[in-house]
C-alpha cells in the first residue's frame, strides 16, 4: 500500500470516529496537500517505463530474497513504475521487470508464473524509451 493510499484510508477511518481527540477534517486536508506536494517531485510516476541505471549488487548475504531474480537487476534491464513511496529521505518505487523469468542456482533462466514486484530506490533507476 502505498503511501497516498495509506493516508486515505486514514482519513475515511478518522472521519468514523468523530472530532474526539483526532485531527480535524482541515488538518487532514493539508497533510494530504502535503505528501500530493512532496510527490509531485518524484523523478517518476505510475506507469513509467524505467531501466536499471546500474547493476544492482544481488548476494545471498544482504538480499537473499532477490536471488532467483538476480539477473533482472542487470544495468539496462527495464521494468514499470507500479506505485510510489516515500520511505527513509527518498523516493522508492515498486517496479515488475518486463522479463517475468527467475534463475536457479546452476543460473538457468525459466520463466515465472508471477510478475513479481521489488522496490528499489530512484538512484537505481533512468528513464527508458
Amino acid at each position: 500500500m502505498s503511501s497516498l493510499e495509506y493516508l486515505q484510508k486514514w482519513k475515511t477511518g478518522t472521519e468514523a470516529l468523530s472530532k474526539a481527540v483526532l485531527p480535524s477534517e482541515w488538518e487532514l486536508q493539508r497533510v494530504q496537500e502535503c505528501v500530493g506536494g512532496l510527490f509531485s517531485f518524484a523523478k517518476f510516476k505510475v506507469g513509467d517505463k524505467v531501466k536499471m541505471a546500474a547493476t544492482y549488487p544481488v548476494n545471498a548475504q544482504d538480499s537473499w530474497g532477490w536471488m532467483s531474480y538476480r539477473h533482472l537487476f542487470k544495468a539496462g534491464s527495464k521494468a514499470t513504475i507500479l506505485s510510489v513511496d516515500w520511505y527513509d529521505k527518498s523516493f522508492k518505487y515498486m517496479i515488475e521487470f518486463d522479463s517475468q523469468t527467475w534463475i536457479d542456482d546452476s543460473n538457468n533462466i525459466h520463466p515465472s508464473t508471477n510478475a513479481p514486484q521489488f522496490s528499489i530506490s530512484e538512484k537505481w533507476l533512468k528513464a527508458s524509451k
